[in-house]
């Protein structure tokens, strides 16, 4: 029973105004915590952004838990970046940041040291990094864009490209930007 109850909780769907709350928080929490759960945050929003494109009146909870949940096709992250790329809801850059980002969220969900953004190879990694072209031309009124930072560059394309997916799975123009 407690096993299904945890499982029920990690399936709980959060609307982009809270997640977009979590992670202004998440900025003042370890780096670890920012890691993993920056990519948490778009591992979701990819999974939301694929169901838009998909015929969501024909498929059952069921069919859906089928494809996203435990061994289903899209379960995991590098699965759905693929498949993100593949149906067209992301771009080139958008997967190499995804795929960046994910190998930084898995170095610090595996490290069994303490890991930093400040880490030579942490560092380097979140250098590579460039926020979505189309949002990041809003920001050009920021100084130091794109930051220089390795923390802060992570943490901007993590917000950056949750706000593209969560654009991508609007089909009706109806979710309000936080």
């Amino acid at each position: 029973m407690a096993r299904a109850a945890l499982k029920a909780l990690s399936r709980e769907v959060m609307e982009p105004e809270e997640i977009f709350e979590l992670i202004e928080e998440i900025a003042d929490e370890s780096d670890h915590i920012e890691a993993v759960m920056g990519s948490t945050f778009l591992d979701d929003a990819l999974k939301r952004a694929m169901l838009a494109q998909m015929q969501q009146d024909t498929l059952s909870d069921t069919q859906i838990s089928q494809l996203f949940d435990a061994n289903g096709p899209l379960a995991a992250f590098s699965a759905r970046i693929q498949v993100a790329f593949a149906l067209g809801i992301i771009g080139r850059e958008a997967r190499a940041n995804l795929d960046c980002i994910r190998d930084i969220r898995n170095a610090f969900a595996h490290q069994k040291r303490r890991l930093q953004f400040s880490h030579p190879a942490v560092a380097q990694a979140c250098l590579t990094l460039s926020p979505p072209a189309g949002l990041a031309a809003a920001r050009t009124d920021i100084k130091d864009w794109p930051p220089q930072d390795p923390r802060t560059r992570f943490r901007a394309t993590v917000r950056l490209t949750w706000l593209m997916l969560l654009q991508a799975s609007d089909r009706d123009g109806l979710i309000p930007l936080p």
